[in-house]
């Protein structure tokens, strides 16, 4: 039989392990969207074409939701898996 305690410690250290491999998921995702707004791809390596670059954020753009649109093309050309990503 387990007593208390060690039931405890063993509840507590797997909330600490999936806060670890939550708080790495997080951090990826993150370092990838700054990767792509920091430096952007000319070129899409594999389709020989120029890559859709993420639009200027203003007002007008957003309103008429063509930045939305922008914002969707040009990251599925600067991270990969984007589309992938979207649909989750």
């Amino acid at each position: 039989m387990r007593c208390g305690r060690d039931r405890e410690g063993e509840i507590y250290s797997k909330k600490i392990i999936n806060s670890v491999l939550l708080g790495i998921v997080v951090a990826v995702l993150l370092m990838g969207m700054v990767t792509a707004l920091l430096f952007p791809q000319e070129k899409v390596k594999f389709e020989n074409r120029y890559s859709n670059q993420l639009p200027a954020l203003t007002l007008k753009g957003y309103l008429d939701e063509s930045f939305q649109e922008g914002m969707g093309a040009g990251l599925s050309d600067q991270v990969n898996f984007f589309l992938l990503l979207k649909v989750i």
